[in-house]
């Protein structure tokens, strides 16, 4: 008997959960912590459900078929809570010919790296690595210069948290913004976040144009009398997001900081256009936005 791995099972669970859409049944492809699928079917209209559906999945996909691999939305006590999950993926809005497909990934952080962005305001680069001493700073630094060189207005987001190097490239410890990336969701946890100071325009990097570089570093200017280790290890866990206690992970809480201030100019900086970027650990990004409209 032929073992079905993880990726194997969610690639046949995939094709099932298509197969059934084209009946006219919206359907969610639900994943769970321990990697283990199952087939919700939304029959509060009138719709025949296959006797052998259960089985085939269970076929599948293998050990990773849930207990109850296919279950109606009828039978749920809180259907809506899978139904219309805010970290529901839509892969294909229903249409004339098959229902609505989508997909729910239950993990414990980091669901809301998987859901794609409806429109990204500007372009993004990520530059990202398992493994440290590769040279991602360095590239990175790099790229912002050239990308200045070129008139663009560049913001780097230093995301490498647990050891971050582009800041140090990038400006001086003593002009950097007072407050880092981690003070922002350390702070945004209790609701404590507006007024930090997180960018800082680069004095390193100088275009002979209207081209600039700014910095979100990892920490602030003076790292002396704060304890980063402390900060560190609160920011991996689910932060409130203000409003209906509903846990929101930290790129959230950093992508709503970063809207925030790409909706203002920087003071020093007349009328540019700037804005932040958010990525997992152990990554640097930088953001171009439009030529410069003025020189500083």
């Amino acid at each position: 008997m032929t073992t079905i791995r993880f990726d194997d099972a969610w690639r046949n669970a995939d094709r099932i959960a298509e197969d059934v859409a084209r009946t006219g049944l919206d359907v969610v492809l639900v994943r769970d912590l321990t990697g283990r699928i199952t087939l919700v079917l939304d029959d509060r209209g009138e719709a025949a459900i296959s006797d052998e559906l259960a089985d085939e999945f269970r076929g599948a996909a293998g050990g990773f078929a849930s207990r109850q691999p296919v279950l109606l939305a009828s039978s749920l006590f809180a259907p809506e809570a899978v139904l219309d999950s805010p970290d529901l993926i839509v892969r294909r809005e229903r249409d004339a010919d098959r229902g609505r497909f989508a997909v729910l990934e239950r993990t414990v952080v980091g669901a809301d790296w998987a859901r794609p962005s409806a429109a990204p305001p500007l372009r993004r680069i990520t530059l990202y690595g398992f493994k440290g001493g590769v040279g991602r700073s360095t590239a990175t630094f790099m790229l912002a210069k050239s990308l200045a060189a070129r008139g663009l207005c560049v913001l780097v987001a230093d995301l490498d948290l647990e050891s971050p190097g582009v800041g140090e490239l990038l400006q001086r410890q003593d002009s950097r913004a007072q407050h880092g990336l981690v003070d922002h969701l350390v702070e945004a946890a209790v609701g404590n976040e507006d007024g930090l100071d997180l960018v800082s325009r680069s004095e390193v990097v100088r275009s002979p144009g209207n081209g600039e570089v700014w910095l979100l570093a990892a920490d602030g200017a003076d790292p002396s009398h704060r304890d980063y280790l402390a900060k560190l290890n609160r920011i991996y866990a689910e932060l409130p997001d203000g409003g209906n206690g509903a846990p929101a992970p930290w790129p959230t809480a950093s992508r709503r900081r970063c809207s925030r201030r790409s909706s203002r100019s920087p003071s020093a900086a007349g009328s540019r256009t700037w804005s932040c970027s958010t990525a997992g650990p152990g990554s640097t990004t930088s953001r171009r936005s439009r030529s410069c409209g003025s020189a500083a």
